[in-house]
């Protein structure tokens, strides 16, 4: 005990105490000054562990120092001022030495050069690595790899065959990858688009040899193959940067994971490092935040939105994609991007409130999304709620980060259209297949605009372009079949739709697509007993015999309604329908019901089904389409025109630009306002669009005999010659039901060209 007191009260004698806590402060002021080089300039990620190697090290030396530099225990004590010198006969140089070798200078001298090295050594690992030399080299001073280069990520192999562990890690690496600033991760999307090029309607997996031929036929500079394996506690994660061309391996990285609660940062400590390797910033890096706080920190969440991205993306099955997708917020109810793709499946299933429930979700947790899906969400916030410039602002701040975002430019011009700025629209259409020339969907997009402005033929060689990238595409085949329908190409178009129908090699999809087009026209026609049949064989095949009297019931309503304009037979229709649909709860049942209620002037009928729907009165931008139709044909009942007009203006999706104007157009007419009503009319025939064709079915042929009617009363006899002589053009064939209103049509265009 006593020797350690007195080894205490040495230390308190030499001030050992301050010296260490001098140096402690003082390394960890340089250990946050390395931190903040490391952050600011993009220093290596050794670098902070070598200096606190350097600084323990240094202190054991400091402290000797201070100890030694007081004198070894027993020495003489220093001489004060007034002392005369060492006794007579003794020199100086016999005096006890202070050990020179282990001075203040000295140590200092060595701290120095310790660091002087270390600097030394990063500056010889950037050097390398900007030269692409060595081991240190990135890809892209090598020249191996182009900036900004294609990169495909194909399916990770599991030796265990755990297929879904190897989705879910092949989906978590790629969207962490996803975030390089020196390459492009090709999207899922792409692939498919490919896949269609080859004539590949399914979707295999993407094993390391399909994902070369892919790359090969796409120009995709590289390829990345994977594999993740099950390990003695843990996984092991193996990843090849591969070349195209030569198929050589650029780059090989491995990581270990000690379990599933590991998997997604180690994950994430693969991604980074290969982006280390290929040459980003290493400044970019650091501050990109972790993958799990991007995605989700729960595997089993992560692997019901991998199962169901593929599920949509990859197979078209947008209800397993949407269960997939609840499941993984059950599990973690703060997965942005699994709220962002409920959002996205409820908006394409025009479920506007249930879609922006879910986008306020993911905005709620936007830090757990990467910045373009941040921008992405905003922008969808604002389509539900049809605030396009905003929505467009949004998308322009996702092209500004990235002027290649693909996905950005496409919905940026998505939102110029629905603003009715085609020529915008048009102009950021280019741009994104700018960014990507073999992206079909842009082609089938700019082709919609380009109808909508009139230009027919231009149109058609832009689909033909989507056919040409995309022979198995769906929407590229039906889209140039009906390419010459909004200009009147009637019989064009029937023949184009039924070529693609009978074509043995067409996909069940693309003739599936092309069939409800067929019918949508042919109703337009007045062909309705034709396409009765066609809806009895397709609802036997998808829904069984128990739901066919119901689809054809309802669908003779329809056309007793809005064709027909008979409200007796309409009514009599909807009386049979409420009787069949009598136990349904189904709010989207009931609230179709509603409608129907509404237009043929059972305003109390139309309220009880909208209650039972769970609709609550309220209405807002994004409310259900068809409760702003039940609640505008409320109103029109009910004499309340402004009401009624308002509603069906917001209502009517502006997928179909001026569809809404068939309509207010009608209920101008029943308030005797015959100039406004003809205004609203023209309105809607003067808009082209490929989507009218879906409000054509049934309104097309009751609005041209209308036109043509107020024209006559006005005794503009040109306009309304012309529209007779349409008219007669779209029902020359039509139903018996029709051809009273044909053979009017004809004697008025006689009485109206005398001469002819």
């Amino acid at each position: 005990m006593d020797r350690i007191r007195r080894i205490v009260r040495e230390m308190h004698r030499r001030s050992l105490w301050q010296v260490l806590g001098i140096y402690l402060v003082g390394s960890w002021v340089g250990y946050q000054v390395i931190l903040g080089l490391v952050e600011g300039v993009g220093l290596p990620a050794w670098v902070p562990a070598f200096a606190v190697v350097l600084f323990i090290i240094g202190l054991p030396i400091v402290l000797a120092t201070a100890f030694i530099q007081e004198g070894l225990p027993g020495s003489a004590p220093e001489p004060s001022r007034a002392d005369p010198g060492p006794p007579a006969g003794r020199s100086a140089a016999t005096e006890p030495e202070r050990a020179p070798w282990l001075t203040w200078r000295r140590s200092l001298v060595a701290g120095v050069v310790a660091f002087l090295l270390l600097g030394m050594s990063v500056g010889g690992y950037m050097a390398l690595r900007a030269a692409g030399l060595g081991p240190f080299g990135s890809l892209i001073a090598a020249g191996k790899l182009e900036d900004q280069a294609r990169i495909l990520v194909a399916d990770f192999e599991s030796p265990a065959g755990d297929t879904a562990l190897a989705s879910v890690v092949t989906e978590a690496f790629r969207i962490d990858l996803s975030r390089s600033t020196a390459a492009r991760v090709v999207e899922p999307r792409h692939v498919r688009d490919v896949l269609l090029r080859m004539g590949v309607e399914d979707a295999p997996r993407l094993d390391p040899e399909l994902a070369r031929e892919i790359a090969l036929r796409d120009g995709i500079e590289a390829y990345i193959t994977g594999e993740v394996a099950h390990a003695p506690g843990g996984y092991v994660l193996v990843v090849r940067l591969n070349s195209t061309a030569d198929d050589e391996v650029l780059a090989a990285v491995r990581e270990s994971a000690r379990g599933d609660d590991d998997l997604i940062p180690a994950i994430d400590r693969l991604s980074r490092t290969l982006r280390e390797r290929t040459g980003e910033s290493l400044r970019t890096i650091r501050r990109a935040e972790p993958l799990a706080e991007v995605t989700t920190p729960s595997l089993a969440a992560l692997q019901k939105y991998t199962e169901g991205h593929r599920a949509a993306g990859w197979f078209g099955d947008a209800r397993r994609a949407h269960q997939l997708h609840e499941e993984a917020v059950a599990l973690d109810s703060s997965f942005a991007a699994a709220h962002f793709a409920l959002a996205v499946s409820h908006f394409n299933a025009y479920e506007f409130e249930a879609a922006l429930a879910a986008i306020e979700k993911s905005l709620r947790w936007r830090d757990r999304l990467t910045e373009a899906q941040q921008h992405g969400a905003q922008a969808m916030y604002h389509n539900i709620r049809r605030e396009y410039s905003q929505a467009a602002a949004a998308n322009e701040r996702a092209v500004a980060v990235d002027p290649r975002n693909y996905a950005a430019l496409n919905n940026l011009a998505l939102a110029h259209g629905r603003m009715g700025d085609l020529e915008r629209a048009a102009h950021h259409y280019r741009r994104a297949i700018e960014t990507d020339t073999l992206r079909f969907f842009a082609y089938v997009n700019l082709g919609e605009a380009l109808v909508r402005m009139g230009r027919t033929d231009a149109a058609r060689d832009t689909f033909a372009r989507a056919v040409q990238l995309a022979p198995a595409s769906s929407w590229a085949i039906v889209s140039l079949a009906l390419a010459e329908y909004p200009a009147g190409g009637y019989d064009e178009t029937e023949k184009k739709l039924r070529a693609v129908i009978d074509d043995q090699a067409t996909s069940g999809t693309t003739r599936d697509r092309a069939a409800n087009r067929l019918r949508q026209l042919l109703l337009a026609r007045g062909r309705f007993q034709e396409t009765q049949r066609m809806r009895e064989s397709t609802v036997l095949a998808r829904r069984g015999p128990a739901a066919v009297e119901e689809a054809l019931l309802e669908a003779r309503l329809t056309f007793e309604l809005w064709t027909l304009g008979d409200l007796e037979r309409a009514r009599r229709s909807l009386a049979s329908l409420m009787r069949s649909a009598a136990d349904d709860a189904e709010s989207g049942r009931l609230r179709n019901l509603a409608e129907h209620c509404a237009w043929v002037g059972d305003a109390p009928c139309a309220r009880d089904y909208l209650a039972r729907s769970g609709f609550t009165g309220t209405l807002q931008p994004w409310t259900d389409l068809q409760i702003y139709s039940a609640v505008a044909g409320i109103a029109a009942v009910e004499g309340d025109r402004d009401a009624a007009l308002r509603h069906i203006r917001t209502g009517i999706d502006t997928n179909c630009p001026r569809c809404e104007e068939a309509v207010a157009g009608r209920i101008f007419d029943q308030a005797g306002q015959a100039d406004s009503a003809l205004a609203a009319y023209e309105r809607y025939l003067s808009t082209p669009s490929l989507d009218r064709i879906f409000v054509d079915a049934w309104l097309l042929g009751p609005t041209l005999k209308r036109v043509g009617e107020l024209y006559e009363e006005r005794n503009d006899r040109a306009r309304a010659a012309r529209a007779y002589t349409h008219l007669l053009q779209l029902w020359e064939n039509a139903d018996a039901d029709l051809q009273p209103v044909v053979g009017e049509a004809r004697r008025r265009l006689a009485m109206l060209q005398p001469d002819r």
